[in-house]
């Protein structure tokens, strides 16, 4: 990534999905004074975000104040980016497996604030590189310290397949009656081609006539009620046992239910029928279905007593400290369970630190897997908490997790399990990494350190050094963005951790390729990064090309020494290679590009543009 403005291209509007609120119809535009004009304005701060491509440039930053780009296209320094795109991180060793499998296929968000809360009537979103990946709009109503405040979509889609070029993105709201000043981004991009690029945002609204209290129209009070309840009236006694006639039965919390006896037509299915049928249904729906009737709840209870596979992040909006004090109880056979976005930007502290720990302490030993990804609600002694609570976790996902000090690490070093880390900007400091190394290094196997700012070097010290020294059985590693990693450190990490399949040291400034290559091409590598190092030239894709016969992704952005030879010497060694990215890389000409890609049509060849 990196270059400069680009030629003038504008497209027309895409086709966009108005969503209507559940249980009410929409209501008309509310009533505005005739006097006023429509209040526009741009972003004025980016409150949260789930990841940035750049630290200085392609970062959040960039989304604050009017266009810099647009009407231009290309890839632009000046524009906010997201960290992936297409199916590439799906498909090589450190991605996760999938914690049941939802519709839910939002991979990013971006939350921003703009100065003056308006009804919103129009948000205009200015993509100025492979635009489409927007599914979703959401709100945050400003509705004082209302209980029924929650994001509310204001607009959803599916990932749109648009010709290459700029466009100002304008979807149809869903017309409310709510004034907002927050509005919240959702991105899946992995239907892209290549990175997504995002200049500025516009939010077009007007004030009501009158300064209401209550800024919540009865319609969308509806929707509010239909989401802040979703668990309380499953967590309330709509509930009953299976000891004898389900028609007498009781609550499972103890209290007589107050929802429908009867269950319609799954009456007449046997007990062990409906739980079958029951289980097929993912998380979110089954709590959804738990509020319907007695039978019902009794049965989504007894699927969730028993389920291994448990997803909130769907949700992550409704969830809050009284669902988990609900589904804690039920969760004494949880062993995956994936919790990521729940308090990213809870409002008014529905939801904290303390439903976390209810949940580990149920969870407890036999949970193995724990994602927490962007919960600003995980603070040090709720880790610490989880730490102790559940020693036998093997995957812990605490990337962008805010809430966290540099202390927070050392609690990590109770997990002898660990083989999955992500720690993705976060506040890790050497001290804290080789805690976590010299505790959990004999069982780590996935590591990701991208974007972590504060591993600085002490006294002259690479903080990245205690990988080497006691994680030998690493088979992937992202140290992306760590301009303090030197050449004689990663030589040391490819001496100790043969099994290393993955390897990503993009925008490392201080690495000297053509000085650790052969280090490097001596392990089994599958994907290797060496994004903006700038030193990549013929003769390293050449020991690529006869050391590394199982690589499969390269990226070698900004390589201006590399040459059609190597290229052509790559593509020759490197038969199982199905991603390559030459962008920038001064010396290829696009007629090389289309010859290859004619040559080996397995192969995926990026080249960005600026022009």
């Amino acid at each position: 990534m990196g270059g400069a403005h680009g030629k003038r291209k504008i497209a027309s509007d895409a086709p966009t999905e108005v969503v209507v609120a559940e249980g009410a119809e929409a209501e008309a535009q509310p009533r505005f004074a005739k006097e006023r004009q429509p209040v526009e304005q741009w972003v004025s701060a980016v409150t949260n975000f789930s990841s940035e491509y750049g630290k200085h440039a392609y970062c959040h930053a960039k989304l604050i104040g009017e266009p810099k780009v647009f009407p231009n296209y290309g890839d632009c320094l000046d524009a906010m980016v997201v960290r992936t795109y297409g199916p590439w991180w799906q498909m090589v060793p450190s991605s996760a497996p999938r914690i049941e499998d939802s519709k839910f296929r939002c991979r990013d968000f971006i939350e921003l604030e703009f100065d003056r809360p308006v009804v919103p009537t129009q948000i205009e979103i200015f993509e100025t590189y492979n635009p489409g990946s927007l599914v979703r709009i959401l709100a945050l109503p400003s509705a004082g310290k209302d209980s029924l405040v929650r994001w509310q979509v204001i607009w959803k889609g599916q990932v749109q397949n648009v010709p290459p070029e700029s466009r100002c993105f304008k979807p149809d709201l869903r017309p409310v009656q709510f004034h907002t000043n927050l509005i919240r981004l959702e991105l899946d991009s992995e239907m892209l081609d290549y990175y997504a690029e995002f200049d500025a945002v516009k939010l077009i609204g007007f004030q009501m006539e009158s300064d209401l209290p209550r800024a919540v129209s009865a319609a969308d009070e509806i929707t509010l009620r239909s989401n802040a309840q979703l668990y309380s009236q499953l967590a309330g006694s709509r509930g009953g046992s299976r000891n004898g006639s389900r028609r007498n039965s009781r609550d499972l919390d103890g209290g007589d239910g107050d929802g429908p006896l009867e269950a319609g037509s799954f009456d007449m299915l046997p007990d062990e029928l409906l739980l079958d049928v029951l289980d097929e249904f993912h998380t979110m729906d089954l709590l959804r279905l738990g509020g319907v009737c007695r039978r019902f709840y009794w049965g989504v209870t007894t699927v969730m007593r028993s389920r291994h596979q448990i997803d909130l992040q769907p949700i992550y909006d409704a969830v809050t400290d009284s669902a988990l004090s609900y589904l804690a109880p039920k969760m004494h056979a949880t062993r995956h369970l994936n919790l990521s976005w729940i308090g990213s930007t809870a409002p008014f502290d529905l939801v904290t630190g303390s439903g976390l720990e209810e949940v580990a302490k149920v969870v407890g030993v036999q949970l193995i897997t724990l994602r927490l990804a962007c919960c600003a609600i995980v603070t040090d002694d709720v880790l610490a908490e989880i730490c102790s609570r559940c020693p036998n976790l093997t995957e812990l996902d605490i990337q962008r997790c805010e809430g966290l000090t540099h202390n927070a690490f050392f609690h990590i070093k109770q997990l002898r399990r660990l083989e999955r880390l992500n720690l993705y900007s976060t506040f890790v400091t050497e001290a804290g990494l080789e805690s976590v190394c010299k505790s959990c290094g004999p069982t780590l196997k996935h590591l990701d350190l991208g974007h972590c700012n504060h591993l600085r070097p002490t006294a002259n010290h690479d903080p990245i050094t205690a990988i080497a020294e006691h994680c030998s059985s690493l088979v992937s590693l992202c140290i992306w963005f760590n301009r303090y990693t030197t050449s004689e450190t990663v030589m040391a990490i490819a001496q100790k951790c043969p099994l290393l399949e993955e390897l990503d040291v993009g925008w490392c400034s201080k690495l000297h390729i053509p000085m650790i290559i052969r280090h490097v091409a001596r392990m089994p590598l599958k994907k290797l990064f060496l994004t903006a190092t700038r030193t990549v030239d013929d003769d390293c894709l050449r020991i690529l090309a006869s050391e590394c016969p199982m690589l499969e992704q390269l990226d070698v952005l900004g390589s201006h020494d590399i040459t059609g030879m190597g290229i052509s010497a790559l593509l020759a060694g490197c038969p199982r290679l199905v991603l390559l990215d030459v962008s920038f890389c001064g010396s290829l000409q696009k007629s090389d590009l289309q010859m290859w890609s004619d040559e080996h049509p397995h192969v995926t060849i990026k080249q960005s543009f600026t022009t």
